[in-house]
């Protein structure tokens, strides 16, 4: 056992290693996913790719990791790669110890927590649930299988999982389930889905990448296309025009989201004095078009936009250049220099633009 024990030490010193020195080249600000061997083993970019999502996702998971060893690898884990989102699978291990105890496991994860807002203050943090474990249809052979369930039971990781939750709530982190499809009618882990009643197959991940979409206001750079809400078209090549009305609407959930049909009414019925029938019957509306999304919350149903507010005043300005000015940029700049007083830096600014405009046009024209 203690020869298993020095080559797992070493392959988790490799990992941290080969970890150094890729995030000396990591693009900052992306995804990072990051934990124990539940999160190493998330095949996480493939499935990307497989589902047509183009997000970067650096993975820093280390099997055999628990809390304690996190903390002794920070920098390799989660700071090097400077992240503007962090998902969080971590612990899992540590419920599995013989000398497992709630208290301790929450108070490093705590640290861990702590560590992290103090370092990347403006990082997005989600600490994901625990997964479901089936200890009867696949059991590991030899030592392991013997000790592996002892005190990693699924009754311990639901306790484990509230635990978290409020945890996350505390620390002004996001708590996310993304355990939906993966138990049985027991409420163990599918016997297809799992290797040895721990760890997944490729199989399940995609369950827990598709739960992972029903997130998708947590992800400003989102993991969901609109076909994923019934609306085809990718967010790309799809034009909606919005009214008066469901501008007011959107600009408030560009400016914070996830928020209740209740936050939004009372932040409608405060800026323009509308009926509260008015509000949700914009917001059933503007689902149906595809503008927004929701999931259901704990309490109440949370709305999130699906359409990025620049791509919006882009189709916005182009569809009004195009009824008013049928698509004649000069004829529009014209009308506003002749009929505007146009400040004087704004009329810099304007030539600046089109000079910007025209070498960029010219360069490609070289190119």
């Amino acid at each position: 056992m203690d020869f298993f024990k020095e080559l797992m030490h070493r392959e988790q010193q490799d990992k941290l290693e080969r970890y150094r020195i890729l995030n000396q080249n990591v693009k900052k600000g992306e995804i990072l996913f990051t934990g124990s061997s539940l999160m190493e083993q998330f095949p996480v970019n493939e499935l990307l790719m497989t589902n047509g999502m183009d997000q970067v996702v650096y993975n820093r998971g280390i099997g055999g990791f628990t809390t304690t060893d996190m903390l002794q690898h920070m920098e390799e884990m989660v700071f090097g790669t400077e992240p503007s989102r962090i998902f969080i699978n971590i612990g899992t291990n540590d419920i599995g110890s013989p000398e497992y105890q709630l208290e301790a496991l929450l108070e490093r994860y705590e640290e861990i927590i702590d560590r992290i807002q103090e370092r990347l203050p403006e990082a997005e943090i989600y600490m994901m649930a625990y997964y479901p474990v089936n200890e009867t249809d696949k059991i590991p052979e030899g030592e392991w299988g013997k000790t592996a369930f002892v005190t990693r039971t699924n009754e311990n990781i639901n306790i484990a999982n509230a635990a978290i939750e409020n945890l996350a709530a505390k620390k002004g982190c996001r708590f996310i389930n993304v355990n939906e499809g993966l138990a049985d009618e027991r409420g163990k882990l599918k016997k297809e889905y799992t290797i040895e009643g721990i760890h997944m197959y490729a199989n399940g991940y995609q369950v827990v990448l598709q739960n992972l979409k029903k997130y998708q206001g947590y992800i400003s750079q989102p993991f969901w296309n609109l076909r994923d809400f019934g609306v085809e078209g990718n967010m790309e090549d799809k034009t909606i025009g919005l009214s008066n009305s469901e501008w007011r609407i959107m600009e408030n959930l560009w400016e914070q989201f996830p928020k209740t049909a209740t936050q939004l009414i009372r932040a409608m019925e405060t800026e323009t004095g509308w009926a509260k029938s008015t509000t949700k019957t914009l917001l059933k509306r503007m689902e149906q078009k595809g503008c927004i999304a929701y999931r259901e919350g704990t309490k109440a149903r949370e709305y999130y936009p699906l359409l990025k507010r620049e791509e919006v005043v882009e189709s916005e300005t182009s569809s009004f250049l195009n009824r008013i000015y049928n698509g004649s940029l000069g004829l529009m700049v014209n009308t506003l220099v002749k009929k505007q007083d146009i400040p004087d830096e704004e009329m810099e600014e304007l030539y600046r633009i089109i000079q910007e405009a025209r070498a960029e046009k010219k360069e490609k024209g070289e190119a």
